[in-house]
């Protein structure tokens, strides 16, 4: 916990401005396995208790992806964090739109708010491929 509030603190030391401004994730360091942790935490407390693999529920991953092909990703000059700047420079929102967003959040029902939200990502990686296509937030 120490370590995220004194990483979130230099961040907004930085003082980038809104519209340059990446997104910063923490630096997880390598994945481990639950198997392996729950078999340590096991031998640590002197007990053993027996473990079922049950295999992935529905909606869970096995890995957890951080960015994606739409981001440049570097380790920030902050130890401790990577940055990424979505490699389009319209990819990302404008406080007007985040703002539009929220009353949606606020005001719709979620399967209609999904369909908004869902049909704005759309609409933005469209945008980054031709230069054109109209924000469907503003709109709404």
């Amino acid at each position: 916990m120490d370590e995220a509030v004194s990483l979130i603190l230099r961040v907004a030391a930085a003082e980038r401005p809104e519209a340059d401004a990446p997104t910063y994730v923490m630096d997880m360091g390598e994945p481990i396995s639950i198997l392996r942790l729950a078999e340590e935490m096991m031998a640590r407390a002197g007990r053993n208790v027996p473990i079922t693999i049950i295999g992935l529920r529905p909606g869970e991953k096995l890995n957890e992806q951080w960015f994606d092909a739409h981001e440049n990703v570097k380790r920030s000059m902050i130890p401790g964090l990577f940055e990424a700047h979505p490699r389009s420079g319209r990819a990302a929102l404008s406080t007007a739109e985040v703002a539009d967003l929220e009353i949606a959040a606020r005001t719709l029902a979620p399967d209609m708010l999904r369909a908004l939200v869902f049909a704005c990502l759309e609409a933005r990686l469209a945008e980054a491929a031709d230069g054109g296509t109209p924000n469907p937030v503003a709109a709404a």
